[in-house]
């Protein structure tokens, strides 16, 4: 799902160019920011296990945790190994 988001936010970047709209929006700038909030939010919740295993109390939750985990790992070794991951 990040490949295609940063997928999206390469695309708008170069519109943004292509247009010369006036630089007063710094896409790049807003991208870097809004990853670190995820990132930040996301060692917030995974940093403690209490919280994760509340989450996760019924079979159907943790079979759908490890469906996106699988996912994801799979995404980011295609990626390391330059294979397109479009799903």
């Amino acid at each position: 799902m990040l490949n295609g988001l940063h997928r999206i936010y390469k695309d708008v970047c170069e519109l943004v160019e292509a247009m010369s709209v006036a630089a007063s929006t710094n896409w790049a700038e807003l991208w870097t920011d809004d990853i670190q909030t995820q990132e930040i939010v996301l060692t917030a919740t995974v940093s403690d296990s209490a919280m994760v295993f509340n989450e996760l109390q019924d079979a159907q939750s943790q079979v759908e945790a490890l469906l996106v985990l699988t996912v994801e790992l799979e995404q980011r070794e295609a990626c390391q190994r330059g294979e397109n991951v479009d799903n």
